[in-house]
């Protein structure tokens, strides 16, 4: 359920992609989860109910809006070298570490986006006065399209072929109309710090997402 509702969000598509790997851990333990007690869970306050008539959206779907730019198809390079004959400003430097906006894979001969989610990649933009980008990234968007839910968990499956059991918690119609409570955050950043060798998040970071 931790993993649900506040997933990490570095900006780094690398930074992520070694996040979902060091999940390892915790995805071997919910393979073996059989059963929820979720009256248990409900009476130690580790969770509140949904309000309103839809239940929560599906992992997958969670997963390709909170990553909308990291679960893209890659393009071939070509099209990039075509592209910035037209458009050199394509690579400028996007962040503080002076990186453009793409990683390539040199074995492949592809590339992706660097940043995971376009939302806050533009509000970067717009601080950085880079705001002229923007439309240029949403021509990319179009030659680059998102995968389907099959494809995101697919992705994870290959990380570890026990994710698909955890996909199957995660959409069970016992827990799609809950969510966390604080005492319920509290004990996932504790768990999830313990397994991945990260540091728990303070309790005024609740509402925040987890960064590594």
């Amino acid at each position: 359920m931790m993993l649900r509702q506040q997933m990490v969000n570095p900006s780094i598509s690398f930074m992520l992609e070694l996040f979902f790997k060091q999940l390892s851990p915790i995805v071997d333990i919910a393979y073996n989860i059989k059963t929820i007690d979720i009256e248990y869970i409900i009476q130690r306050n580790a969770t509140m109910n949904i309000s309103g008539f839809y239940p929560i959206d599906t992992f997958e779907n969670h997963l390709l809006k909170q990553y909308d730019l990291f679960f893209r198809q890659k393009i071939d390079r070509r099209f990039l070298e075509d592209f910035k004959s037209i458009h050199p400003e394509i690579m400028n430097a996007v962040n503080d570490m002076g990186s453009c906006m793409f990683c390539t894979s040199h074995e492949e001969d592809t590339l992706s986006f660097t940043e995971v989610n376009s939302d806050l990649f533009y509000k970067k933009l717009k601080v950085r006065e880079q705001e002229y980008l923007i439309p240029l990234i949403e021509e990319f968007k179009k030659e680059m399209p998102p995968f389907t839910a099959t494809e995101v968990r697919n992705y994870f499956c290959n990380l570890n072929k026990n994710w698909e059991q955890v996909f199957n918690l995660l959409n069970s119609s016992t827990l799609t109309r809950l969510s966390l409570s604080i005492l319920g955050l509290y004990i996932g950043t504790k768990i999830i710090g313990k397994l991945t060798h990260s540091s728990p998040l303070s309790i005024s970071n609740f509402n925040k997402y987890i960064q590594i």
